[in-house]
């Protein structure tokens, strides 16, 4: 019998062998069916959690308190099962906990809301109690040099008074510090009187630099103005004109219109030019007496005697002074009429040519005597203007007589003229050593303003 069961019972053991695993297999394959629906279903949880958290987090305190005292609680926890309610509740809780909002108590609390209310408060008290040990350790910890450049004044005159600067200024205070002691301690002081000294000897500078400038300046002014009166000081010369020798002490004729408003005159022998004095004037025969310093050995004696009518005339003088040339020019010609413009008895009319620097000069005869002096032409452009022609050879001369009378009115004497007819060098060395150049001279100033005045 033994040998009997022994195979029965042998195949029975293999049957539940085998249904144990089949069952096994059956068991895995339901477990790993459920596997991702499980997984899907914590992961929608934990990110509806997520974005209400993130709700929450921008929620202002004020919806969030009356959120939890029961205002709008069905819009909040709509479709929501107690426990899902519960834990929206939990996290609006740390929500505030963590941004450490206290709600004002209502008649509304539940405990868990008390509870989360005081966990919040004692949350921040311990926050300050630790903010504010921190500090104490910070400011303890600075000298009183580095804590008196915090709290004092950079000028010494007190504490700040801003608002950043109030934790120093009391550790100040309560260290038993003087905002005076820390001027001195910092040394801000010495650094401040050193400033002032920087900034007192850069003001001397300055001042000085100042002062030189203004003597640099008045000095540059002076010069400019020493120079200006240098320049208007300088002579200029007005006019130019003829002039001759009448006798060996030295005096000469020539027109007043010559000298006229001069400051000075020099008269250009050929022995250099010299100065010469303007003894006396005639305005109305425009006749002017000149006197120079040295003797003259070489003169033009005046005529005794009146030209007559078709008399042989030398014209001598500087036309164009010296801006034609250095040496004296002569022209010849007649005497034309006896009577001047408008029959004036004083001059004659001569036909010898006469430009403008001729006047003063002598008009002589073949014997060598001035029997006039040159005075004048006629105003061409006046002339062409009122008459519509152009003149020529319509020159003037102031007669001998009238020079004779002119000259020893003022005591002065005359030599005898020739009483015969000379040669023409002679005639011509005369001219030359005895008719000399007068030029009228003014300063700069002067010729500016009589410049000024024409216009």
């Amino acid at each position: 019998m033994a040998i009997d069961m022994k195979p029965k019972l042998f195949g029975q053991l293999i049957m539940a062998t085998v249904l144990l695993s089949s069952l096994t297999g059956c068991l895995a394959a339901v477990v790993g069916g459920m596997g991702p629906l499980l997984k899907e279903t914590i992961e929608g949880e934990e990110r509806r959690e997520a974005n209400w958290r993130r709700a929450y987090m921008s929620w202002s305190p004020e919806r969030l308190c009356k959120t939890l005292s029961g205002v709008n609680t069905d819009f909040i926890f709509k479709n929501f099962s107690p426990s899902g309610r519960d834990s929206r509740v939990n996290l609006m809780l740390a929500v505030i906990y963590e941004r450490e909002i206290v709600c004002p108590p209502t008649k509304d609390d539940t405990e868990q809301i008390r509870q989360g209310r005081q966990s919040v408060l004692t949350k921040i008290e311990r926050r300050k109690e630790a903010a504010a040990e921190a500090e104490r350790e910070r400011l303890s910890a600075i000298p009183d040099a580095d804590l008196c450049r915090a709290a004092a004044l950079t000028d010494g005159s007190g504490w700040k008074t801003s608002s950043a600067y109030q934790s120093e200024v009391l550790e100040a205070k309560r260290r038993g510090l003087t905002f005076r002691w820390c001027d001195t301690i910092s040394g801000r002081a010495s650094a401040r009187l050193a400033a002032e000294e920087e900034q007192k000897r850069q003001a001397e500078a300055a001042r000085r630099e100042a002062e030189e400038k203004q003597k640099r300046l008045e000095a540059a002014r002076l010069e400019a103005e020493e120079r200006r009166r240098e320049e208007l000081s300088k002579p200029r010369e007005l006019r130019s004109g003829s002039g001759f020798v009448i006798n060996k002490s030295g005096h000469l004729l020539t027109n007043r219109h010559v000298v006229e408003r001069c400051e000075f005159v020099t008269i250009h022998p050929p022995s250099g030019p010299t100065v010469a004095r303007v003894v006396a004037s005639d305005p109305v025969n425009d006749l002017a007496l000149l006197k120079t310093d040295m003797p003259e050995d070489d003169y033009l004696p005046i005529s005794a005697n009146n030209a007559s009518l078709l008399d042989n005339v030398i014209v001598a003088g500087y036309p164009l002074g010296p801006k034609l040339s250095s040496s004296v020019k002569v022209t010849t010609g007649v005497v034309s009429s006896l009577t001047g413009l408008g029959d004036n008895y004083s001059l004659l009319q001569i036909d010898a040519a006469v430009q403008k620097g001729s006047s003063g000069g002598p008009i002589l005869n073949d014997q060598g005597n001035v029997i006039a002096v040159t005075v004048s032409g006629l105003d061409k452009l006046q002339v062409l203007g009122q008459n519509g022609f152009i003149p020529e050879n319509i020159n003037f001369g102031i007669k001998s007589s009238t020079v004779r009378a002119f000259v020893e009115a003022n005591g002065v004497s005359l030599p005898q003229p020739h009483s015969m007819t000379i040669a023409r060098s002679v005639m011509a060395g005369n001219i030359v050593k005895a008719t000399h150049l007068v030029r009228c001279w003014v300063s700069n100033a002067l010729y500016r303003k009589m410049k000024k005045d024409r216009k």
